[in-house]
């Protein structure tokens, strides 16, 4: 195929190729969640309103069938093509999948690795979606995770890493001296003013709960950060 010749020409091409990637990236994959046993790790997959675990992935299949079992850890024999057959499309479906959002945060990063990693895991948390960033002291924020009481978000600028970190909190009234605001943005050695628990016993009258963001530089990207 003919490459288009001017820059706006090719501006054209690579948005035309970013909105196709953003398509493919939607998809919803097949894969309903990953299992952890002392046999090793599976994928799990719904086939009929049946669920079956599968050891590893398409591109491995071959000389090396797959472990398949159902969820009673019924072993599915090699023999039984037609099942074989349906996971070993409806996987090689998610691993398209996967690749389309691998290269969308590729062209959307323009090289820029923890960009990359930050739209990579935002795009999982929002099946396939990319956010407007949530910007906080200058810098622009992707929701990368949640759990039951907090919500996890990464971010960068000029090279280095931010981890902001939402949820409820209590600060001391005592800080604010025109009232506390409802939500109450702390960086760094700040994070570490919050009151702790027991003093919020003692003194309930001194404290007030609020939304806290706590916003830190970090050098390597954390290894928790909720679940997507």
């Amino acid at each position: 195929m003919k490459k288009p010749g001017s820059g706006v020409e090719q501006e054209a091409a690579r948005e035309a190729h970013i909105q196709d990637l953003k398509k493919q990236a939607r998809k919803e994959t097949n894969r309903t969640g990953s299992l952890f046993s002392s046999e090793g790790s599976f994928q799990c997959f719904s086939v009929d309103g049946k669920r079956y675990l599968v050891s590893h992935a398409p591109e491995a299949w071959g000389e090396y069938p797959p472990q398949i079992e159902t969820d009673d850890h019924e072993k599915v024999p090699v023999t039984d093509l037609a099942i074989h057959k349906e996971l070993a499309r409806m996987m090689k479906e998610d691993v398209d999948i996967r690749k389309a959002r691998t290269d969308l945060v590729k062209e959307l990063a323009n090289g820029d690795e923890d960009l990359e990693h930050i739209y990579l895991l935002n795009i999982y948390f929002n099946q396939g979606e990319l956010d407007d960033p949530k910007t906080e002291s200058d810098i622009g924020f992707y929701q990368v995770g949640r759990n039951a009481s907090h919500l996890f978000f990464f971010g960068a600028r000029d090279g280095k890493k931010y981890m902001m970190v939402e949820s409820e909190g209590m600060v001391r009234k005592s800080n604010y001296k025109d009232g506390v605001p409802s939500t109450v943005v702390l960086h760094g050695d700040e994070i570490e003013s919050l009151p702790n628990s027991s003093y919020c016993d003692q003194f309930p009258h001194r404290v007030e709960c609020v939304w806290v963001c706590r916003v830190e530089e970090v050098k390597e990207w954390p290894k928790y950060f909720g679940h997507h």
